[in-house]
């Protein structure tokens, strides 16, 4: 591994975790309640900050509450920052938000809607299902590939597919599929269950009990605190069984190389 992977990983890191504690200085100022979440919150737990070879950090916050910590973030991240989504930037290739470094232009603070979702596993299911459709319909009406769904027959035709299908609908109209998705399970009798609908596990992994997040917990990430679910045993062990043991041991490089355009 060459010293300069080792150093971008390490300013990157850092360019993440200042991001972080803006993030959570606008959230708290505003009343906002949001989850550090997923390797984040392994991070914590485990190292009490990053996992050695992760980049970026993943917070969860109410869906009901994503527009105005939208607009809360483009007014307030300083200048080092700033927050893009596909609500603000219509090429922006994600159906979550992201906090960027402006001069690096890596996304430093993922910020996933969390989202009410069936008690049925059905329900979830059909949910789960056709977010990956209209993803896929999505980033061919505007143009994006990912370098790894170019490789095999399979993912060639689901490419094809999926352009066909985006030639029948408008930006708009995806969009409008986009809410209904997230949309169709904010019922009362819905009181179970929570999904981050676009992370990147698999469905069950994802589901979180309503009873694993209040009340909220806090956990030490860098030397400060930040909020995170009640249950974290619970949450983690469904999100990656014996957390406590590395399953990796891979080279301390960016991993999500990925870099991002302001819209």
């Amino acid at each position: 591994m060459s010293g300069r992977n080792r150093t971008d990983l390490a300013s990157h890191q850092e360019a993440a975790f200042q991001a972080l504690c803006e993030v959570d200085k606008i959230c708290k100022e505003n009343g906002i309640t949001y989850y550090i979440i997923a390797g984040t919150t392994l991070g914590a737990v485990r190292h009490k900050g990053f996992i050695p070879w992760d980049d970026d950090i993943d917070i969860a916050i109410y869906r009901k509450d994503i527009h105005v910590v939208a607009s809360l973030l483009q007014k307030y991240l300083s200048d080092k920052y700033y927050y893009d989504d596909c609500y603000i930037n219509p090429k922006f290739p994600r159906f979550y938000g992201k906090v960027i470094n402006r001069s690096s232009r890596y996304g430093c603070v993922d910020v996933f809607p969390l989202i009410q979702t069936s008690n049925n596993i059905l329900g979830r299911k059909i949910q789960w299902y056709m977010r990956k459709v209209i993803f896929k319909i999505y980033k061919a009406k505007i143009g994006y590939v990912n370098k790894n769904e170019v490789q095999g027959i399979v993912n060639y035709c689901k490419l094809v597919t999926a352009k066909l299908l985006s030639f029948l609908f408008t930006r708009d109209k995806i969009m409008n599929m986009v809410e209904k998705n997230e949309t169709r399970y904010e019922k009362p009798a819905n009181n179970q269950n929570y999904i981050v609908l676009y992370g990147a596990h698999s469905m069950q992994n994802e589901t979180i009990k309503v009873d694993w997040l209040e009340p909220k917990s806090v956990v030490e990430f860098h030397g400060q605190y930040f909020p995170t679910m009640g249950n974290i045993d619970m949450y983690l062990t469904n999100m990656y069984g014996d957390y406590m043991t590395p399953i990796r041991t891979e080279e301390q490089t960016l991993r999500h190389d990925e870099t991002f355009k302001e819209g």
